[in-house]
């Protein structure tokens, strides 16, 4: 007999002592069977599937996932329905991180070369290990991994400690800016969440939360709510790029780069002059900013200078103030400034403005995790640290670097630097699965596990509002050859190998032993409100891993907002590289996004991530530009046009791709292309836009200024049929004010149709002129002209 999650909780209560509770906690009451392989046989082989639980941790923000497997071999990536998180929703990029198990590039075994000179050769693990134990018998040692806040993190901060050196985190738009500002308005340490869901207005900044940014699959859940037909929520937008978020906004703000924060108090400004906000919610506002600024920033001069239609600004405001619950947030581009922090900050202090903090449709503020040694968060180290980090190795004081998930050539600025500054330390050791740009610097390589065969913990970031914990297991065995002959990869896992060089300093033997200890944790602890409840602790674990985690929707935060006075203390105003000497062309901002696919390239090596459309391109396997279509015109080009694109220092080649939606005097250009390194599916593809950002950095946090560098736009000469999905007849919009067919109540479509003809034809008449002034005005609004009759 098949039972429903209800019909089972129902007998589990009048069951045996033995039995494992699965507390609703609110998660959709959907029917998940999984298992946990802890007591199953390595070599079971049966016709049926079975469905493993796990989390991955290097993901966007650890979503819930529940992995099919048959015969010993994972067929299928879902998300999970009980987590959460992603509440079971799951992205593309966890569809192509199942093609990194089975990727026929996969590093085989150890490869080790004497001199950074020489050549790669296989070796042993035995060999391997004693190398590595050797590289480590020195007092100068730095750990670099990707930013991690489960136990993997730990055990790389744990094992730096005590081998008395540093550990880093690397990430190539590293979230200092967002962290900083959060801190500074909410005194939060870990990130909110948002509660779009139940919020009346959305109002965002930069961050393409519906695709790339923080934890889209979460985001995209609750804007499918926020949508829903009973509650029909409103999106307002504001962002240099014509990204997903901005496309599917009521109100898509184009801003020029740098003046999001700018709009954002403009914002206030019509908040507080319509008589939107109380006095207690407009002192809480005003306790934040020195006195006075608020006049710099009226929203007829915002719109001048931030290409925001006055009257856009004006309605956003009204909107954002009346219709309540409202929420503010931004990131991604908003913040990759040199006034990134007061950028964010002002748009975080919005929040207060409409006391979203704390209420059901705003801020919800997050707890600390239930975990002791887990912060809970994570960021890379800032670009100034990495400055000053890659000196250090160039200067020879360092002799050891153990780098894991981290390809330092490929997603920093300055790749020459790096490269001679790897080359410049005795020991460079990586862990990876396929072989990227820094791997190939190294001089021991030594495969790793997947997520899919590694044991370990996670703590979301954004938590869900209360506390959750992730648990990842293997779901596979050892991994073999299509043939199933040989082992395809005779990996190890990164944690259980620094833990077994660390013996008993750190206090674990292995990540296995780190997870079941955490879940006695939780059971000691007696959490009997949280999601499992069970009599002893090994079917609490075993409970846990079956569920995919552990959550408790009652240990919330803090529901009190923090305004701190004063929040502007450096840079207010945008600034941009030089073009000087670039020679002709147009200058225009470069504006990088992430890739809905690749990730920042982490998923390069996958040819599903390769292939799968942008979003609003379409394109695939090859970097692009998008140019806005005056911009292309003033310089001739067109769609397949190969273009170069000049920074002060370096420039790459792009395939042009004029767009009328892409705002005047921006590039948009995506992220995680022209590996040298990464298999046959990613070596020598597209090219890398990070290569050619120039070095300014966020005053007060030291953090990459990613958006702020200016481009030199040229025409090569040369063309190449741009790879996308979409077809080359232009669509245009119809005429201002008329629609393309309302059918009323007791009205056939025939009815309708002739009475919308007539409607057009009073207004337009037969003036081929009239419709076309009609079909161009949307364009020409956007490229800052008005069209005149």
């Amino acid at each position: 007999m098949k039972l429903t999650r209800r019909e089972f909780l129902a007998l589990s209560g009048k069951a045996t002592a033995g039995a494992v509770i699965f507390a609703a906690c609110g998660i959709p009451e959907r029917e998940l069977i999984v298992q946990s392989p802890v007591d199953l046989p390595e070599d079971l082989v049966r016709g049926e599937d079975a469905w493993f639980a796990t989390v991955n941790p290097d993901g966007r923000n650890s979503d819930g996932l529940i992995v099919r497997v048959m015969q010993g071999r994972a067929k299928k990536i879902a998300g999970n329905v009980d987590h959460p998180v992603n509440m079971g929703k799951h992205s593309v990029r966890e569809d192509s991180a199942l093609q990194m198990l089975y990727h026929p590039d996969r590093v085989a075994g150890p490869l080790f070369r004497r001199t950074h000179g020489g050549q790669l050769a296989e070796t042993t693990w035995t060999q391997a290990e004693n190398q590595l134990a050797t590289a480590l018998n020195t007092s100068r040692v730095t750990v670099v991994t990707n930013p991690l806040r489960g136990h993997l993190g730990w055990v790389a901060n744990r094992f730096a400690e005590v081998k008395g050196g540093r550990y880093l985190q690397f990430d190539p738009i590293e979230q200092g800016v967002l962290h900083g500002s959060v801190k500074k308005i909410f005194d939060a340490d870990v990130l909110p969440d948002f509660d779009i869901a139940n919020a009346s207005t959305v109002l965002s900044f930069g961050a393409d939360w519906l695709s790339s940014w923080i934890s889209p699959v979460r985001h995209s859940v609750q804007y499918g709510k926020l949508r829903s037909a009973e509650h029909r929520g409103y999106v307002i937008h504001g962002e240099s790029r014509m990204s997903m978020t901005a496309s599917a906004a009521d109100i898509w703000m184009p801003t020029k780069p740098g003046t999001e924060g700018d709009v954002a108090l403009a914002i206030a400004n019509v908040v507080i002059d319509e008589g939107l906000a109380s006095a207690n919610e407009i002192n809480a506002f005003a306790s934040a900013l020195p006195g006075g600024i608020l006049n710099a920033y009226r929203p007829e001069d915002v719109a001048a200078r931030s290409g925001v239609p006055l009257d856009m600004i004006v309605k956003a405001g009204k909107r954002f103030g009346s219709s309540r619950p409202s929420v503010a947030f931004g990131g991604g581009s908003a913040g990759a400034h040199v006034h990134g922090t007061f950028a964010l900050s002002a748009i975080y202090a919005l929040n207060t403005l409409v006391s979203a903090v704390g209420n059901k449709g705003g801020v919800t503020l997050n707890p600390a995790p239930p975990v002791a040694e887990l912060t809970g968060t994570a960021t890379g180290a800032s670009f100034e640290q990495w400055e000053q980090e890659i000196a250090q190795w160039r200067a020879g004081n360092v002799d050891t670097v153990i780098i894991r998930g981290a390809d330092l050539v490929h997603g920093m600025p300055d790749t020459v630097a790096v490269v001679d500054a790897l080359r410049s330390v005795p020991n460079v050791i990586t862990f990876g699965t396929v072989m990227d740009d820094t791997m190939a610097e190294a001089t021991l390589v030594l495969p790793e596990k997947t997520y899919l065969e590694e044991w370990g913990t996670d703590i979301p970031e954004p938590a869900p509002g209360y506390q959750t914990v992730g648990f990842q297991q293997p779901v596979v065995g050892p991994t073999t050859s299509a043939d199933e002959t040989s082992l395809l990869a005779d990996a190890r896992s990164f944690g259980d190998e620094l833990l077994r060089i660390a013996g008993n300093d750190i206090g674990a033997g292995s990540m296995q032993e780190l997870v079941e200890r955490t879940a006695g944790d939780l059971f000691s602890e007696n959490r009997s409100s949280g999601s499992i409840s069970a009599p002893n602790s090994n079917l609490f674990r075993n409970g846990a891993l079956q569920r995919g985690g552990w959550w408790d929707t009652r240990a919330t935060g803090p529901r009190t907002s923090f305004s701190f006075p004063n929040f502007i203390r450096g840079k207010i105003k945008a600034e941009f590289s030089g073009t000087a000497n670039l020679g002709a062309g147009i200058d225009l901002t470069l504006v990088p996004f992430v890739s809905n696919s690749l990730d920042i390239g982490r998923l390069a090596a996958a040819p599903w991530a390769q292939q799968t459309p942008d979003p609003m391109s379409s394109a695939t396997w090859a970097t692009w530009a998008e140019l806005n279509k005056e911009d292309a015109k003033s310089i001739e080009v067109g769609e397949g046009d190969i273009i170069f694109i000049k920074s002060s220092v370096g420039e790459i080649e792009a395939i042009a791709y004029p767009h009328p939606g892409v705002p005047p005097g921006t590039v948009g250009v995506p992220i995680g292309y022209g590996k040298k390194q990464g298999g046959r599916w990613a070596e020598e593809r597209g090219e890398n836009i990070i290569s050619i950002l120039t070095d300014l950095k966020d005053e007060e946090t030291g953090a990459l200024a990613w958006a702020a560098t200016s481009v030199k736009i040229q025409k090569s000469g040369r063309r190449l049929k741009l790879p996308k999905f979409e077809g080359t007849v232009e669509a245009f919009p119809v005429e201002p004010g008329v629609p393309v067919l309302v059918v009323g109540p007791d009205e056939t479509a025939e009815e309708a149709e002739e009475a919308n003809h007539h409607e057009y034809q009073k207004l337009f008449g037969n003036d081929e002129t009239r419709r076309e002034i009609g079909r161009d005005s949307i364009g020409d609004r956007l490229n800052g002209s008005e069209t005149q009759e």
